[in-house]
């Protein structure tokens, strides 16, 4: 979730150099931009955070905290991969390319359902119906 930063921190924010993860982020859009914050908490920034920003063409800004399972940590490669794989700046068609293999993924779960569901039916019926014929053997 982006979050919308006022103009006063704005000023304050400065792009923090760190490896090539910034690089990356770049080639990905030229707009985003890593960042830390250092400052006091506010607007919904917390202090010692990692943030992912970017700045939009209207003048505006939007942040992302960097989270792993929603607790703030260090970025790495991860988050870069998996802020590119949601990019549409890059990639405009990967939406339609992910929600495609995503229904395809359904489609094969909801056939293996099926298919057990199918199995299990047989294994039922096969049951309920047997007929049975006690063979016995009349000992002398």
């Amino acid at each position: 979730m982006g979050l919308w930063v006022p103009p006063e921190v704005e000023q304050s924010i400065r792009e923090t150099p760190m490896h090539d993860l910034g690089k990356r982020l770049r080639a990905i859009d030229p707009r985003l931009t890593l960042t830390r914050w250092d400052g006091a908490p506010t607007s919904g920034l917390n202090t010692g955070c990692w943030y992912i920003l970017r700045h939009n063409d209207d003048g505006s800004n939007a942040l992302w905290e960097v989270q792993t399972d929603g607790v703030p940590c260090e970025p790495t490669g991860w988050h870069v991969d998996a802020f590119a794989a949601g990019d549409s700046w890059t990639d405009p068609d990967g939406w339609k390319r992910r929600q495609a293999e995503y229904l395809r993924q359904r489609d094969a779960e909801e056939h293996v359902r099926a298919e057990h569901a199918r199995w299990r039916l047989k294994d039922m019926t096969d049951y309920a119906f047997r007929t049975q014929i006690p063979v016995t053997r009349k000992v002398a």
